[in-house]
């Protein structure tokens, strides 16, 4: 199993395990696969979650067919959030790796690395409405 973590550098760093033309078999044969994307925050950041929240749910309702779940982690409930974990769709890791680029919470600096790794239904039908 291979895991991506990044840290919020820059945009090196994030093209540098998202090089253009890379695709697998699944790509190859048209197929989607199910990724799961764990987020940590930045300590001390909570104040860039305020502010960019709104823009983030908005972002979040325009990539709903991409991303199936999401939501905020917290150490216990009434916590503040220290990350996010996402369910996606995607047709391969790098795919998956690509999706979060342009949202908010990570253009803003909020998010201090990202773990992407493949991700598999116990049940066909546990994500159908």
């Amino acid at each position: 199993m291979q895991k991506w973590m990044l840290s919020l550098d820059q945009k090196a760093i994030f093209d540098a395990y998202y090089p253009p033309g890379i695709a697998n078999y699944n790509a190859a044969k048209g197929g989607e696969m199910l990724f799961a994307i764990r987020f940590t925050d930045h300590p001390g950041e909570y104040n860039v979650r305020k502010q960019y929240l709104n823009s983030h749910l908005e972002w979040l309702k325009q990539k709903q067919g991409i991303v199936l779940a999401a939501g905020s982690l917290r150490e216990e409930h009434n916590d503040q959030p220290v990350g996010a974990l996402w369910i996606v769709k995607a047709k391969h890791q790098e795919e998956a790796l690509s999706i979060f680029s342009e949202d908010p919470f990570w253009v803003y600096g909020l998010r201090a690395s990202v773990e992407v790794l493949s991700w598999s239904l116990a049940f066909e039908d546990m994500l159908k409405d």
